[in-house]
Formats: C-alpha cells, sequence, structure tokens
C-alpha cells in the first residue's frame, strides 16, 4: 500500500489512568482536496460505528463477564475511535455529519451474529453473507 495515504496523523488521548491510546487517521497524499481527508475520515468513522454494531450484537445472550468485558471493550475502542476522527474532521474543516454517531448497525450487526451461530450449529465454516459489512444499512435512515 502508499504510505501517503494511510497515515497522516496520530492523536494522542489521554486517558484518565494518565495513559495514552494513540489512534491513526487516514491521510491523503500531498496536494490533495481537503474533502479527500473528509471523505476518508467518515469512511472511518462509518467503519468504526459497524465495529462497535457487531461488538453489541456478540454481546447479546453473554453468559461470561469475561467476554461481555472483551465485547466491552470493543465498544469503548470504536467509541473512542470515532471520537478522535471527529476531532480530526473540525480541524480539517470538514462539513460535519448528517446522522447523529450511535452505532446505527445494530439490526445488520445482529442478522450477522444469528447467521454465525447458525453456521456454526450446521458445521459450516463460511462467514454468511449477511456479515458483508459493506451492504450493511444504517438502522434508522
Amino acid at each position: 500500500m502508499n504510505s501517503r495515504f494511510f497515515i497522516a496523523a496520530i492523536l494522542a488521548l489521554g486517558c484518565a489512568s494518565g495513559s495514552y491510546i494513540a489512534i491513526a487517521a487516514p491521510a491523503v497524499g500531498k496536494g490533495a482536496p481537503a474533502q479527500n481527508i473528509c471523505t476518508r475520515l467518515e469512511y472511518v468513522i462509518d467503519g468504526a460505528e459497524k465495529d462497535a454494531s457487531a461488538a453489541e450484537a456478540d454481546e447479546i445472550g453473554e453468559d461470561s463477564a469475561i467476554r461481555a468485558t472483551v465485547d466491552q471493550g470493543k465498544i469503548t475502542t470504536a467509541y473512542l475511535e470515532i471520537q478522535a476522527n471527529l476531532i480530526l474532521m473540525e480541524q480539517h474543516h470538514c462539513a460535519p455529519l448528517d446522522h447523529p454517531v450511535m452505532g446505527d448497525y445494530l439490526l445488520a450487526a445482529t442478522d450477522c451474529h444469528t447467521d454465525m451461530l447458525k453456521s456454526a450449529i450446521s458445521g459450516s465454516s463460511d462467514l454468511p453473507p449477511s456479515c458483508d459489512q459493506s451492504k450493511w444499512k444504517r438502522d434508522f435512515q
């Protein structure tokens, strides 16, 4: 991959414990229009929303405190990534998002999780088509 399109900035967010989380943001090449970075940041935010929804769906019916805690960690990480990218969007003077950021893919993520459980029961190791995140639609449009 071309590195000039990959990492533009690393934003360090200080946590209450004093530790730091580094979050990478997608970059654009030299002389690229600002809209390009805005589009890329929106894409990263959308992916993080899907990740949060998938973790929330995995958490449904969880009977283990340890696995539920891991899922909560994934959700928290996704929302920290969203927060960092929203800050970068503000710094690049991007237009505000046209929707609130709240993990709007829970129905699609639940369908995926259910289909994965059905596949496991049937002995299939293939990823169900409902798990293709590029085809997921927002719950509230």
